[in-house]
């Protein structure tokens, strides 16, 4: 989780897609600190797989550089 300068959040959801039915998708979400509503969001690109079953269970890494880019992860959302 994170802020950006208007205080508002960013956040990732992991979970079913709402644009692919059946398959799971990583969601970057940006959320009203006073009503907690999704202002946007934007489907993130698929994390790559080593085969292995990996899963997003132990969380989502990200950072926000000087240009407002949310970094980390593979991510350039």
């Amino acid at each position: 989780m994170a802020f950006n300068s208007r205080g508002q959040i960013l956040t990732i959801r992991v979970g079913p897609s709402p644009t692919n039915p059946g398959e799971d998708a990583q969601t970057l979400l940006l959320i009203d600190p006073e009503t907690l509503r999704v202002r946007a969001e934007k489907d993130l690109p698929p994390s790559p797989t080593s085969g292995s079953g990996v899963s997003f269970a132990g969380g989502g890494y990200f950072y926000m550089d000087n240009l407002r880019r949310v970094l980390g992860s593979g991510l350039n959302a």
